[in-house]
């Protein structure tokens, strides 16, 4: 079960427009969890924002002053992706690893090298 944190967040990097039209709903105020076919129009619908996840969450890590490095930056992801428990699915993961990964390579490598 989806804690609220978790929903919160998934939210937020889905955009709450997003997040609404794939439950069907016009409001969070009243949304105290997700039942399993809610949580599967959730997974479908991060995996359908995949791109747009990865973008927000490289914008997210540039935005830390302690993250220079592409290591820094690939722990930072591990760790926002706990922070989502169950609501996104392992083949998801693995598209927003891959590519966090493209976008975050370079990062802390030497000018020219």
């Amino acid at each position: 079960m989806a804690t609220q944190a978790e929903i919160w967040q998934i939210a937020r990097l889905l955009g709450h427009d997003e997040f609404l039209n794939c439950l069907s709903l016009t409001g969070l105020d009243d949304l105290q969890g997700l039942n399993e076919q809610q949580l599967a129009k959730v997974r479908q619908c991060t995996m359908d924002n995949v791109n747009r996840i990865t973008r927000l969450l490289v914008h997210e890590a540039a935005a830390r002053d302690e993250i220079t490095t592409a290591d820094q930056a690939a722990a930072y992801l591990d760790q926002r992706l706990a922070a989502l428990g169950d609501m996104v699915t392992d083949e998801t993961r693995q598209r927003l690893r891959e590519g966090y990964h493209v976008l975050t390579a370079g990062w802390g490598a030497p000018a020219g090298g």
